[in-house]
């Protein structure tokens, strides 16, 4: 049910999550070069990466197959259905985990507009994969 209502949305939905993803990697990298080293956004950091993965190996693949044939989901085996749903799953908690990260350190880097641009352009990064998946 997953995969189908992963079809419907990626035909709805023109947002470009490797680009996104990897403007958020070189601005949280940015934002450490900035801050010393500061360990709460080498986290952060650690966790945009992962997003970025998640974003190059499942949701950016999955859209190209998407676009290249609506037949693809008709041959898509069970295993093929669970690898994404569970990549699904996982880029999810991460999310959560990132977002839950900027919200407690809001007040200590609110100060820096770079931060506001990242945690921004994330929130916009995490809408749109909920609207994806749901």
């Amino acid at each position: 049910m997953l995969i189908i209502n992963l079809y419907n949305s990626f035909l709805c939905l023109e947002y470009s999550f490797k680009n996104t993803s990897d403007f958020l990697r070189k601005n949280v990298r940015q934002l450490i070069d900035e801050t010393d080293f500061n360990e709460i956004l080498i986290q952060l950091y650690e966790y945009i990466c992962i997003i970025y993965g998640y974003a190059c190996s499942t949701i950016h693949p999955l859209n190209e197959l998407i676009q290249q044939s609506n037949e693809y989901f008709n041959l898509m085996n069970q295993s093929e259905r669970r690898l994404y749903s569970n990549n699904f799953n996982d880029i999810t908690q991460i999310c959560e985990s990132t977002k839950t990260l900027l919200q407690l350190n809001k007040d200590k880097f609110s100060h820096i507009q770079l931060y506001l641009t990242v945690a921004n352009s994330f929130y916009q990064f995490f809408d749109k994969l909920k609207v994806l998946i749901n």
